[in-house]
């Protein structure tokens, strides 16, 4: 797991921008439309732990027209931003229908920390503004009832069971790599917050999954590029889910690696739509994090089975096939990420475009050098360089940061 400078994420909000903060941010996002008193349902404090009640309260009380001059109030007064993260993941787990925003907490955490020093807090506010708009439209649903204890500091048991089906939610991956920032101490909650959106599945790849577990090369799992890639890629195209997994399987037991079956997933994906990449990231990373060997390797060909039905209903649109025609250019990953990271701080209205870009960078380092150039040419048309307008959060933060005269 990457390693984050968190410290970095404590900005220091000076008299000036404060003052000017609370007295701007309001009038810019006050025209949202939304009336102060909408009755919506509220969990109770007694489903937080005590230390965090306060807080979470203020942020689930608080107007929307106040997410910018509130958010700066509390780390103004001294709370470190790392609390202010943890507040919402508490709150937006708090509800049936939390998802949009729990789940999209690990993506805003990293762009806060990739982002300009003067644009860090940005994907904050819109996580924080995303959980206001749900809210006052009664679209997170009922709260839950009863507090979940903390329950040891290893989440690892919890998430193995969830996964061990091979499905791999995405939500799965996104509160694992949440919890060292949130603290582990929270993993219990994330669990049950899991298995109340989660249900059991029962791939029609698992048997094949679990007799070819039973006989791989100890090499297995290594990351080596091979143009069996391809071949598998052409067949999950086709969008036939049993003879993609038994050609992965063929692969696998011939000693090519799961991780050119894995380049394949992703090439396989350039075609498809963002969300189905999405998905394919958070497998990679849960196949990464199993300790199971059978585990993984269920996780690998359900990834394998679901891409290739993505790829069947794709087919019928006639996709634009990665691997025909001119292959890519070589590209520099870090001047194209940061073009579009600056555009998705300006113009994301939700956390779902941190989702997106979160998961194409993942993605092209997980993959081999060899297939990058692909990656990154589907991360470029998700974000064409087109004259997207400044989202109204954006345009709140940027006027309430700007000096006064």
């Amino acid at each position: 797991m990457v390693g984050y400078d968190v410290d970095a994420m404590k900005l220091p909000i000076t008299r000036r921008l404060f003052l000017g903060a609370t007295g701007q941010a309001g009038l810019y996002l006050g025209t949202s439309g939304f009336a102060l008193g909408h009755a919506v349902p509220r969990p109770t404090n007694d489903l937080f732990p005590a230390e965090w009640a306060d807080l979470v309260s203020r942020l689930r009380d608080a107007p929307r027209a106040e997410c910018v001059p509130l958010l700066l109030h509390e780390l103004a007064g001294g709370e470190h931003y790392e609390r202010v993260l943890t507040a919402l993941f508490l709150l937006s787990t708090s509800y049936e229908r939390g998802q949009r925003v729990a789940y999209g907490l690990h993506a805003t955490h990293r762009l806060g920390v990739e982002a300009d020093d003067s644009d860090r807090l940005v994907p904050i506010l819109v996580a924080f503004d995303e959980f206001k708009r749900l809210q006052d439209r009664d679209e997170l649903g009922r709260p839950f009832t009863g507090r979940t204890q903390d329950e040891g500091d290893d989440p690892r048991a919890g998430f193995e069971a969830l996964w061990a089906d091979g499905s791999a939610p995405f939500g799965a991956a996104s509160l694992l790599r949440l919890m060292p920032h949130v603290g582990l101490r929270h993993a219990a909650r994330a669990i049950r917050f899991l298995q109340s959106d989660t249900e059991p599945t029962r791939s029609a790849s698992r048997e094949l999954a679990d007799a070819v577990a039973e006989d791989l090369p100890r090499t297995w799992s290594w990351r080596v590029a091979d143009e069996a890639s391809r071949e598998l890629c052409n067949a999950l195209l086709r969008g036939r889910a049993r003879e993609a997994c038994e050609l992965g399987a063929q692969q696998l037991a011939s000693g090519v690696t799961s991780g050119a079956v894995w380049d394949a997933i992703h090439l396989a994906g350039c075609a498809l739509r963002a969300d189905v990449r999405n998905a394919i990231e958070a497998a990679h990373a849960t196949f990464y994090s199993s300790a199971f060997q059978r585990t993984r390797v269920r996780i690998l060909f359900h990834a394998l089975a679901s891409v290739a039905d993505h790829g069947r209903k794709a087919a019928a649109n006639r996709i634009r096939h990665p691997l025909r025609g001119r292959a890519p250019g070589a590209s520099n990953p870090q001047e194209i990420f940061g073009a579009i990271r600056h555009r998705v701080l300006r113009s994301a209205s939700s956390t779902h475009a941190f989702e997106v870009l979160r998961a194409a960078q993942e993605s092209v380092y997980r993959v081999s050098p060899a297939w990058q150039p692909y990656l990154l040419a589907a991360a470029r048309r998700d974000f064409p360089p087109t004259g997207t307008p400044a989202s109204e959060v954006y345009r709140a933060w940027t006027r309430a940061t700007q000096p006064t005269v």
